[in-house]
């Protein structure tokens, strides 16, 4: 579970840094909501999925039967920015990422731009993943 929290922790600092050197008006709520909606669309495209191989099938029948999509998604939502906003605020406040700063300044530059391109295509897939993962899968076209 730390590694989940480390990999998560170095996407939203780097999400942090971006949003504070583009001079955002609150660059600590918009990386806690972009990591957050990366969260929650990630958890969707694996239901998508495992719904689709037809994984944990009792579950889906039970949540189609009795209820509707929207019974998983918004309590979902909720927990992820949550638990961000939670998390993230209370690092803030008790020592201003320091931690974060170390993590990243023990990477070369060289290490800093990979893993800042793989923050970005993370982010990329993440976003695009709810449009194009029903078309890939349902064939929809």
């Amino acid at each position: 579970m730390t590694k989940i929290f480390k990999i998560y922790d170095y996407i939203f600092y780097r999400i942090f840094i971006f949003f504070k050197k583009k001079k955002n008006d609150d660059p600590l709520e918009n990386a806690i909501n972009l990591t957050a909606m990366s969260q929650i669309t990630l958890v969707g495209d694996l239901l998508l999925i495992f719904q689709k191989f037809n994984i944990f099938e009792t579950l889906f029948n039970f949540l189609e039967l009795h209820t509707n999509k929207y019974i998983i998604g918004i309590p979902l939502a909720i927990f992820f920015l949550l638990i961000n906003h939670l998390r993230y605020r209370k690092i803030y406040k008790k020592n201003n990422f320091k931690e974060f700063k170390a993590m990243l300044a023990k990477d070369s530059v060289k290490q800093k731009k990979i893993k800042g391109w793989l923050v970005v295509i993370y982010l990329f897939i993440s976003i695009l993943g709810p449009i194009l993962l029903p078309l890939l899968l349902y064939k929809v076209f």
